[in-house]
C-alpha cells in the first residue's frame, strides 16, 4: 500500500450488475387479515417507483390513539400533479387501497395518505424509519434492471432536481447511506454518479409569525452529470415530469474523469484516489478469510494483515474471521 498515491485509480467489480432471483418472501402476509392482504407486488415496476418516491418524500406514520398502524404519507409540491396522480393510481391499482389527498397549510405543498399495514411492515423492516435512517437492503440492489430503474426514477421524482445550467440531475438527503446505496444501483445500471457533502447541521429561523428556530440536518447530494443524464433518459422510456425537460446534448470533453467504466460491459469501475490519510491504530484487527485474502470495503480494496507469529494464542490484537 505504500506505493499507492493520489491520482491512482482503484479498479473494483460492479457487483450489483448481476441479477438475482426476486426474494418473494420479503412481502410478508403473516399477521395480516385475509381480507386485507395484498397480492405480492415485488415484480411490479410501478410498485418500485412508489417505493422510491416514499424513500424520498414519504413516511410511515407512528401509530397513535386516533391514527391506526399502517398509515403511509407522501409529500408533494402542489404543481407536480403528474406525480400526485401517478402515486394515487399505483396505490389504488397495485395496493388496492383508498387514497386521501389534501393541501397542507396555506403553502404550495400537498399530502397523499393511504393505510396499508402490509406495506407499512414491509417498508419499516427493509428501508428504515426516519429520514436519517433510510437505506436500501442488499437484496434490492440485485433486483432486475427494470425494477431498479423505476426505484431510482421514483426517488428522483421526490428528491431530485434537474439543473440544466450545470448539466446536473441531483438528489439531496440527510442519509449518506441511502445516497451511497442509490449510487450502487446507478453503477449496476451503467450510470456514473458522484456523492458529495453538501452542508452541516445548523439552526435557522423559520419564516413564521413566531420566528422559531428550526434545525436543518446535515446533508449530502447525489449527482448524475452530462452524458450520463442522456443515458439515464434513454434507459427510462416512460413519461416523467423532470426527465422530459432534459434535452439531449453531445459532449466532447476528453479529460480523464474521476470515475469511469472499464468498457461497455460495465463489469469494472475505475475510481480515482483524491486523498490519502495516514493514521495510527492500536486495537483488535480482524482478518476476513477468502481465497485471495483481498476483499472490498465499499469500493476500497483491502488485504488481510500478517500475523505477528504463527501461534494465534500469542498474536497481539488480531482475530481471524472466516
Amino acid at each position: 500500500m505504500k506505493d499507492v498515491k493520489v491520482g491512482d485509480f482503484v479498479k473494483v467489480p460492479n457487483i450489483y450488475k448481476h441479477e438475482k432471483p426476486i426474494p418473494w418472501e420479503k412481502w410478508d402476509e403473516s399477521n395480516i387479515r385475509i381480507d386485507q392482504r395484498v397480492g405480492n407486488p415485488l415484480g411490479n415496476k410501478d410498485f418500485w417507483w412508489l417505493v422510491g418516491l416514499i424513500l424520498g418524500d414519504g413516511w410511515c406514520a407512528t401509530p397513535t390513539k386516533n391514527r391506526p398502524c399502517g398509515c403511509v404519507g407522501i409529500a408533494f409540491n402542489l404543481n407536480e400533479t403528474f406525480y400526485i396522480e401517478k402515486a394515487k393510481r399505483i396505490i389504488s391499482e397495485v395496493l388496492n387501497r383508498h387514497v386521501k389527498s389534501r393541501q397542507k397549510g396555506l403553502g404550495n405543498s400537498a399530502e397523499v395518505l393511504f393505510n396499508c399495514q402490509q406495506f407499512w411492515n414491509f417498508f419499516k423492516e427493509n428501508f428504515g424509519i426516519g429520514a436519517k435512517n433510510k437505506n436500501l437492503p442488499e437484496w434490492v440492489k440485485f433486483l432486475p434492471n427494470d425494477l431498479k430503474m423505476n426505484l431510482i426514477v421514483g426517488y428522483f421524482s421526490a428528491d431530485g432536481c434537474l439543473c440544466k445550467s450545470r448539466d446536473s440531475y441531483n438528489a439531496v438527503s440527510c442519509s449518506l447511506k441511502l445516497l451511497e446505496d442509490m449510487q450502487d444501483i446507478l453503477f449496476s445500471l451503467g450510470i456514473i454518479s458522484t456523492v458529495h457533502w453538501m452542508r452541516s447541521t445548523k439552526k435557522v429561523h423559520q419564516i413564521t409569525s413566531q420566528q422559531r428556530l428550526s434545525v436543518v440536518n446535515q446533508a449530502w447530494t447525489l449527482d448524475v452529470h452530462g452524458d450520463m443524464i442522456n443515458k439515464f433518459k434513454r434507459m427510462y422510456s416512460a413519461p416523467d415530469l423532470k426527465l422530459d425537460k432534459w434535452e439531449y446534448k453531445t459532449y466532447t470533453d476528453h479529460a480523464i474523469p474521476r470515475c469511469f467504466f472499464e468498457d461497455e460491459t460495465c463489469n469494472y469501475i475505475y475510481i480515482k484516489i483524491s486523498e490519502i490519510e495516514v493514521s495510527k491504530y492500536t486495537g483488535i484487527v480482524y482478518n476476513y478469510h477468502c481465497e485471495t485474502s483481498t476483499f472490498m470495503c465499499h469500493y476500497i480494496p483491502t488485504h488481510n494483515c500478517d500475523s505477528i507469529d504463527g501461534d494465534s494464542t500469542t498474536s497481539t490484537g488480531q482475530d481471524d474471521v472466516s
